[in-house]
């Protein structure tokens, strides 16, 4: 089977990496492409993530190809049995640009649920458009697309109703909350079970239940659950009179007057945040071999993704975040994490 990843120069690479070659043998999965059209990132982050898909999958075979002219991505999807799209159209900046639009106009810049998501869809939408063609053309018969860029529910629809009903939309946002609970209750891992109305970011639990019994009740009303995850974003007695359980994005929706405050009274806005730090760490990691430094080039990875987690997220979620995103690499690399200073 062969896998391609167009967006494979992101900064997050490395961990669809791993979690791919962790599955690779058995899925059946023997070639593996990351295709970009920025060159300097693809040989960044994607050298990063073929490291770690070489560390705990030398059997498979991993590619990097660079979009420069549409054969590059031709190359890429030809005889491709699924295809992952994960793209920026226009960069982290113009993240930046459509929410300062928004926000100068008092109006919600959110890139996903708010104005600046729309204008992030207008851009993505072209552009999937032109790599759905080219599977289409050069991938296998049958060959599935799964769309993770943002908004994925308006352009998984979008080119759905374009007539590309090989696209199914994807998005971890659900499946995250349901562990934020496991980890919140001591469950194993995939223990809840949930009904989930709506699609990715605008999405809630209608009920979530452990061994069979309906636990929305007891999670709703429980102080803990309002400190250690995503509902630290609503009103306690709003969700215990609604009984649900909405996704973290639908604050946007039932404070939408109140975000717009908090963003404009704020210096930067999140997208500016991160663009900043993502452009620093890329800078830095510019100066790393990645393939014979491997080590190193995680250390700063890893620490830019406390400082993230530290700066942007509330500090209650950091620790758990940050050991769940540690983790999963400790066994590739000899880095000595006491430097994080988690405990």
């Amino acid at each position: 089977m062969k896998l391609a990843v167009i967006g494979g120069g992101g900064v997050r690479s490395m961990f669809l990496a791993k979690s791919i070659a962790g599955r690779a043998e058995k899925m059946g999965i023997k070639e593996l492409v990351f295709m970009d059209n920025n060159e300097k990132k693809l040989n960044i982050y994607g050298k990063m993530a073929r490291e770690v898909s070489r560390r705990l999958c030398p059997a498979l075979k991993f590619t990097l190809t660079t979009f420069t002219l549409t054969t590059d991505g031709k190359e890429a999807i030809t005889d491709a049995d699924y295809v992952i799209t994960t793209i920026r159209a226009g960069g982290d900046r113009m993240r930046c640009h459509d929410e300062r639009i928004a926000l100068n106009m008092g109006i919600l810049g959110q890139e996903t649920t708010g104005a600046a998501g729309f204008s992030f869809a207008m851009r993505s939408i072209p552009a999937l458009k032109e790599y759905c063609e080219l599977v289409k053309q050069y991938a296998k018969p049958g060959a599935m697309v799964f769309n993770f860029t943002n908004p994925a529910g308006v352009v998984s629809q979008t080119l759905r109703d374009m007539g590309y009903d090989f696209t199914y939309g994807i998005c971890d946002a659900p499946s995250g909350m349901l562990r934020r609970f496991e980890d919140l209750y001591g469950y194993p891992e995939n223990h809840l079970e949930a009904l989930c109305y709506g699609l990715n970011h605008l999405s809630f639990f209608k009920y979530i239940k452990a061994d069979g019994e309906d636990i929305t009740a007891k999670i709703v009303s429980d102080d803990k659950a309002y400190e250690n995850t995503d509902l630290r974003y609503f009103d306690k007695d709003f969700l215990m009179r609604k009984q649900y359980i909405p996704n973290e994005y639908m604050y946007y929706f039932y404070n939408r007057e109140k975000a717009v405050e908090n963003i404009l009274n704020a210096e930067r806005t999140r997208g500016e945040q991160i663009a900043d730090i993502n452009e620093k760490m890329t800078e830095e990691l510019s100066n790393v071999d990645i393939e014979n430094d491997f080590e190193k080039a995680l250390e700063i990875l890893i620490i830019t993704m406390v400082f993230v987690k530290i700066h942007i997220w509330q500090v209650k979620r950091v620790k758990k975040e940050i050991q769940h995103g540690i983790s999963i690499c400790m066994h590739l690399t000899t880095v000595d994490m006491q430097v994080l200073h988690l405990e």
